[in-house]
C-alpha cells in the first residue's frame, strides 16, 4: 500500500458503497442489523439535562454542627453511614487550607495572624475574596487547564525547539481565569477566536488564546539520529486537534 496505480472504478465503487454503510466487517453482528434510532424522550430525561430543583435541608439528629443548607445534606449522609464529622479547624489551619488551594502558596505569618486576631462573623469570607482577588490564583489553576493543552514552552521532541511566543498563551489563560472569563467563551476564544464577528477591545489579547492550536509535542518523523543525520528530511506532524479541547 498504496498501489502501483489507480484501483478500477468498481472495486472504488465497492469501497464507497461499504463506507457509507458504516465500514462493519462482514463478522461484525451488527454488520446485519437495523441502525439504531434515538430515544429523544429517553435522551432528554438524562440526568445532565434536567433543570436543577431546590430540595429542602433533610432532618438531622445532630441540630447544632449544620451552618448552612449544605451541611445538613453533608451530615445527614454521615448519620446515614453512623460517622461523625471531623472537628473543626483551627483559624489557622483554616487558612491555610485555603490559601494552598486557592492560590497554591502557604499564607504569610502576618495574614495568619490577622485573621486568628478577626473575631467577625464574615472574617473567612474576607480571606477567600481576598485569595479570589489575588493575581496567583490565575496562576494556580490555569495549571490544570495548560496540562490538558499540553502547554510547553518548547515542542517537546528530542531536539531543542523554543517557542518564544508560548508565554502568550499561558498569561493568556491566566488572564482568563483571573477575570473570571465564562468556559463556553474561554473555549470558543481558543478554537475560533479570530473569526468571532462581535468586536474586541484587544484584538491581539484575544488571538492569543488560538496559541491552544499551535502549541504541545509536535514530533518527528524518523529516529533522532536519523533527524540529525538528515536535518533537511525532517516532516513535522502536529498532534493538536480542535477536538482536544472538548475532552
Amino acid at each position: 500500500m498504496p498501489p502501483e496505480s489507480k484501483l478500477p472504478d468498481d472495486v472504488i465503487a465497492d469501497f464507497e458503497a461499504w463506507i457509507a454503510s458504516g465500514a462493519t466487517l462482514p463478522e461484525d453482528p451488527a454488520a446485519n442489523a437495523k441502525p439504531a434510532t434515538v430515544d429523544w424522550a429517553k435522551a432528554r430525561a438524562q440526568w445532565a439535562f434536567q433543570r436543577p430543583v431546590k430540595h429542602a435541608p433533610p432532618s438531622t439528629a445532630d441540630s447544632r454542627w449544620p451552618q448552612s443548607e449544605v451541611d445538613a445534606f453533608v451530615l445527614a449522609e454521615l448519620e446515614r453511614r453512623q460517622l461523625k464529622p471531623a472537628a473543626p479547624a483551627s483559624k489557622r489551619q483554616l487558612i491555610r487550607r485555603a490559601t494552598f488551594d486557592l492560590i497554591g502558596l502557604p499564607p504569610t505569618p502576618e495574614e495568619c495572624a490577622e485573621f486568628e486576631q478577626d473575631a467577625a462573623s464574615d472574617a473567612f469570607s474576607k480571606v477567600v475574596d481576598r485569595l479570589l482577588a489575588s493575581p496567583h490564583y490565575g496562576e494556580r489553576w490555569a495549571r490544570y487547564w495548560l496540562d490538558l493543552a499540553r502547554y510547553a514552552d518548547d515542542q517537546g521532541n528530542s531536539f531543542l525547539s523554543p517557542a518564544p511566543t508560548a508565554y502568550l498563551y499561558r498569561d493568556w489563560v491566566v488572564r482568563a481565569l483571573n477575570r473570571d472569563l465564562p468556559y463556553d467563551e474561554f473555549v470558543r476564544l481558543q478554537v475560533a477566536g479570530d473569526l468571532l464577528p462581535n468586536p474586541a477591545d484587544d484584538y491581539v489579547d484575544r488571538l492569543a488564546g488560538l496559541g491552544f492550536q499551535g502549541l504541545g509535542p509536535v514530533f518527528r518523523k524518523g529516529a533522532a539520529g536519523e533527524a540529525k543525520a538528515k536535518p533537511t528530511s525532517w516532516k513535522t506532524e502536529s498532534t493538536r486537534s480542535r477536538a482536544a479541547c472538548w475532552v
